[in-house]
């Protein structure tokens, strides 16, 4: 029972880690903007049957769009994947007007910037998917093996790049450091670097 109890805390841990980085006033204002582009489509039925229509006229896989929960930060990366395989042909749903009026096209359309921030948070989120899944193993995941996967997703996956935008520094400035706080490590590439 005790090792249910430590895997929930590591679970719980690395979800309010994400979700502080998912709190970042530029990252939370574009995936505001998606959750509404998103509910457009769940919503209308005009607007589900016209992204149908597109995608087969596109050759794109005929998927329906994903629904982010606020509770589970990984049904925001699910989200985030889906729009970005499904970006051109939601853009053709909004630029015809026979399916979408002005107004509504005008609000529910990402900026280039937008779709742009949307890839980008799609590639942090997935290596944080991938350590959820390897620590969320009921037989795998050991104490030892906590430590250095935090440790290299905090300094490694999360290394802030010359080629990030503002909100993706901010974004992953955020969750290294809430990373390195609630797992207690010490920031592997001060030790090597002296």
């Amino acid at each position: 029972m005790q090792g249910l109890d430590t895997k929930f805390r590591r679970k719980r841990k690395v979800k309010l880690c994400i979700n502080s980085g998912l709190d970042v006033p530029a990252i939370s204002k574009v995936l505001g903007a998606a959750s509404r582009l998103v509910g457009h489509f769940r919503k209308s039925n005009v607007a589900t049957k016209a992204l149908a229509i597109k995608q087969e006229q596109m050759g794109t896989t005929q998927h329906k769009l994903i629904q982010s929960c606020k509770t589970r930060w990984n049904s925001t990366y699910d989200m985030l994947r889906r729009l970005e395989e499904q970006r051109w042909p939601i853009c053709a749903v909004l630029s015809d007007a026979e399916y979408t009026s002005v107004s509504d096209a005008r609000t529910f359309e990402l900026t280039d910037r937008d779709w742009k921030l949307v890839i980008d948070l799609s590639k942090c989120l997935k290596f944080l998917q991938v350590a959820t899944t390897a620590l969320s193993s009921e037989m795998k995941p050991t104490l030892s093996i906590v430590e250095p996967i935090m440790s290299a997703i905090a300094t490694g996956h999360m290394k802030v790049l010359e080629r990030d935008s503002e909100a993706i520094r901010t974004f992953k400035t955020t969750v290294s450091n809430a990373l390195q706080t609630r797992f207690n490590f010490v920031n592997v590439s001060e030790v090597i670097n002296g």
